[in-house]
């Protein structure tokens, strides 16, 4: 993903470089919390869905 945000042609699309720039930091700082391989791999839940049926039995039960 971040080669693609990287090699794309924004010469016309003023301010549209800053943006990117700082999108590609954001990533490239994040890639460490973004490994879904290992997470899956380690039986890690990656998707909001449990979180979101807890928190639904949780109010529904209180």
């Amino acid at each position: 993903m971040l080669e693609k945000v990287r090699s794309l042609d924004l010469a016309d699309r003023a301010g549209a470089a800053s943006v990117r720039a700082e999108v590609v930091t954001y990533f490239t700082n994040q890639t460490h919390r973004m490994d879904y391989p290992h997470y899956l791999a380690q039986g890690w839940q990656i998707g909001s869905g449990p979180v979101e049926s807890a928190c639904k039995t949780v109010i529904g039960n209180a």
